[in-house]
């Protein structure tokens, strides 16, 4: 296969000479293409590194023409062995009008989209044929795709929009849905402070063991796959799991008796009929443990074209595989891992909500409510997010605290504050960046996994 000859790179130099020579002549040429071409799309190297120099020189605000160029380019330099200084002038006497600039800038880029494509198609074929003993097939699929995606990402062809065009976008989600302008949650009080879970937003959601982060986090992916497709990638739990827990917060079954099989007629009777809804809830479970951030990019790219995607959750954000150059420093290794799961939501446009452990200092303190200081390997997670929440259930910690010693009033203070945190949990918001920090309670069923609305 390898030996199959294959067609020459896509090109067209007229048009190059043509958009360069536009250029040299009135720089308002450059204006037009340089929201989308960059040098490395011209097949010449010669014309990449003219284009080059003038976008320099324009970015400075300094004239591109073929005399301001001549000092850019030394005797030994490639533009030498097509003229040098009469070359740049040949250009400019062979100028496109500059109404047409933008057009032969598309047909460059166009062309250096197929000839990206080519060499591709031909690294792919290689790989492909005489694969590393260390590569697996699927390693070698996804780093096609990812080269596909890059090859072409929006940012080549993006242009700054008006603030007219942004203030339509606002105004026609309000009229769309003036009480969430994100995925809705499911938890009206949740909702009513973030507006719902908006894109490309970062949210963060720590917690100590056993807060109900991963009953938060399904409670979430659950309620919002009813508005748009979710991917759940689960690196803790199994999929059986995170289905047990969906159906015990559905049907009112406990976990345990799902697990252990030991259900009523009625329970059972309420899971099948529970079923035939929940099937139809477009929710991914991804639960292959230690992947690295580009697998779940890829995975979720894929089902975005598949099927659509509306939210990416994680759980959570310290069993992520980062990089091999980071692997001695868990700090810096997280702060990539954040960092990237923000590119994530703005490469995808969509909300990324994230699970986060927290230290153990938590623990050693008197007052157990987290802080945004208490975020486990931290790094830049305060910083790339743009909600923080954290989950905070006292009864867990009063439970812990029992009086075995004491009288009768020691007991009776410590039942009464029992009785109060029963069922209930906190969702302390410590970073907001569109709207101020709060705090808020919520019912918790620890049997069933069940997040709710407190009702008064």
């Amino acid at each position: 296969m390898n030996n199959i000859p294959l067609p020459p790179a896509p090109q067209n130099i007229d048009a190059e000479q043509a958009l360069l020579g536009a250029i040299l002549v009135n720089n308002d040429a450059f204006v037009s293409v340089s929201g989308f071409l960059h040098a490395d799309h011209f097949f010449d190297p010669v014309h990449a590194r003219i284009y080059a120099a003038c976008a320099s020189l324009i970015d400075k605000r300094q004239l591109a023409s073929p005399v301001t160029l001549k000092s850019y380019f030394g005797r030994d330099d490639g533009l030498a062995s097509v003229g040098g200084a009469a070359y740049l002038a040949r250009l400019a006497g062979a100028s496109a009008p500059v109404l047409n600039a933008e057009d032969y800038g598309r047909a460059i880029f166009d062309l250096a989209l197929r000839r990206g494509l080519q060499q591709i198609c031909e690294d792919g074929i290689a790989r492909a044929s005489a694969p590393d003993p260390g590569e697996a097939p699927i390693e070698i699929v996804q780093a096609i795709e990812t080269q596909l995606y890059g090859l072409t990402a929006v940012e080549h062809t993006s242009e700054p929009r008006p603030l007219s065009h942004a203030m339509d976008l606002t105004l026609a989600r309000l009229s769309s849905d003036k009480k969430a302008m994100g995925v809705p949650s499911g938890l009206a009080d949740l909702d009513r402070h973030l507006g719902g879970f908006y894109a490309p937003g970062l949210f963060i959601i720590g917690g100590r063991p056993s807060m109900g982060k991963t009953a938060l986090a399904t409670t979430i992916a659950f309620n919002a796959a009813a508005h748009a497709p979710v991917l759940f990638v689960s690196l803790e739990m199994s999929a059986d799991e995170i289905a047990t827990r969906i159906l015990a917060s559905q049907t009112g079954a406990p976990v345990y008796k799902i697990k252990s099989g030991s259900l009523s007629d009625a329970e059972w009777r309420a899971i099948c009929e529970a079923k035939i809804g929940l099937d139809a809830r477009p929710l991914y479970i991804e639960e292959q443990g230690a992947l690295s951030l580009s697998n779940i990019r890829h995975r979720a790219r894929r089902l975005k074209a598949k099927r659509g995607l509306g939210m990416v959750v994680i759980d959570y954000l310290q069993l992520i595989s980062g990089s091999d150059k980071y692997r001695a420093n868990k700090v810096a290794e997280v702060t990539e891992i954040s960092m990237g799961l923000k590119a994530l939501a703005k490469e995808l446009s969509v909300p990324v909500v994230a699970l986060s452990q927290l230290s153990r200092g938590v623990e050693q303190r008197d007052d157990k409510r987290p802080k945004l200081s208490d975020l486990r390997e931290s790094g830049s997670i305060e910083q790339d997010a743009d909600v923080v929440m954290f989950v905070y259930r006292e009864e867990y910690y009063l439970r812990n605290a029992e009086p075995t010693k004491g009288g009768p009033a020691e007991l009776i203070a410590w039942a009464d504050k029992m009785s109060k945190a029963k069922g209930k949990a906190q969702i302390i918001c410590e970073k907001n960046r569109n709207g101020p920090v709060w705090t808020e309670n919520f019912h918790f069923d620890g049997e069933l996994c069940r997040f709710g609305d407190l009702q008064p």
